[in-house]
């Protein structure tokens, strides 16, 4: 037995159509929405989050807190003092450790 084969019915006049068919409609989205409307994430995020001024401060609290903490008590792994940190701030290590540096590498390189 063989297998049949099915034509393609879909044309490049047919894709084409289709494509023009779903770029209006995610145009008529984009008016549809108000501004207003769309604006009001970025409003939420810095809400939440604050500004990039107000994050980059409390970012050089969470350095200033490691590097004190460091001096203090220099057997500390990065790893221990992010812990620190983040339950200090009430936040998770991993932001702590995307948002400061090592003082460990720091005072190596110096």
């Amino acid at each position: 037995m063989g297998k049949r084969r099915v034509k393609n019915e879909l044309t490049l006049e047919g894709i084409r159509a289709i494509y023009d068919d779903n770029v209006r409609r995610a145009e008529e989205t984009a008016r549809q929405a108000p501004t207003a409307e769309r604006s009001a994430d970025s409003n939420r995020n810095i809400a939440m989050h604050g500004t990039r001024e107000v994050k980059q401060k409390r970012w050089a609290e969470y350095q200033s807190f490691i590097e004190t903490l460091h001096r203090k008590n220099h057997d500390l792994s990065y790893n221990k003092l992010t812990e620190f940190a983040g339950s200090h701030f009430g936040v998770c290590k991993k932001t702590i450790w995307r948002n400061t540096e090592n003082p460990l590498k720091r005072r190596k390189s110096v």
